[in-house]
């Protein structure tokens, strides 16, 4: 069981994001500690305990509480996984994207760039994959990528709702899907999509 309470999670989590919509919306590292405050509600004195005292370090500490918890590294999200599978997973992800699209513009921003954010979000999607291609069961890793960008796709895809994104969930976390997916094949998949 987690170590830190509920509520300790959601602040940590409200002021993670705060941090990261801040420095989209206001530039990099041009926010302060009050606007963190002014926005999540929050004491200065909690946001310098929680998230560390330099701007760099909260930016860094906020970054990995939101990849731990988007790529389901997370006490919490590994709770999730247990209890509701997958797709319960993967809802989360949605959940997460849909309330802070500032996440998107960041991530993009430092994805590639040569920094500790950029290394730590290549290192969070490597360790992520890893885990993905283990629980899967995939021995083919274009396979694997195909898995992961179908699942990527229907946990960004702005043009459905919840209610498609729900019924595509369940349909790609089916057995069958990924046997179908793991067989030995030549040439591109054939995927057949029902409505």
């Amino acid at each position: 069981m987690s170590t830190m309470s509920n509520s300790k999670i959601e602040n940590l989590n409200l002021a993670s994001r705060e941090v990261i919509k801040l420095d989209v919306i206001k530039g990099h590292m041009q926010w302060t500690v009050t606007d963190i405050s002014r926005n999540s509600g929050l004491s200065r004195t909690w946001i310098y305990n929680a998230l560390g005292k330099s701007k760099h370090d909260m930016l860094f500490s906020s970054l990995l509480n939101v990849l731990d918890d988007f790529f389901c590294t997370t006490e919490e999200r590994i709770e999730i996984f247990k209890n509701q599978g997958e797709i319960g997973v993967l809802r989360r992800s949605r959940e997460i994207f849909y309330k802070y699209p500032e996440l998107i513009i960041f991530y993009f921003r430092f994805h590639k760039a040569n920094c500790d954010f950029g290394q730590l979000i290549k290192s969070k999607e490597e360790q992520y994959f890893k885990s993905f291609i283990s629980f899967h069961k995939i021995n083919n890793v274009e396979d694997a990528y195909l898995l992961r960008a179908i699942q990527h796709g229907i946990v960004t895809g702005f043009f459905m709702d919840n209610s498609i994104a729900e019924k595509l969930f369940a349909r790609i976390t089916k057995e069958q899907f990924k046997t179908n997916l793991s067989e030995n094949h030549s040439g591109p998949l054939n995927i057949e999509i029902n409505q």
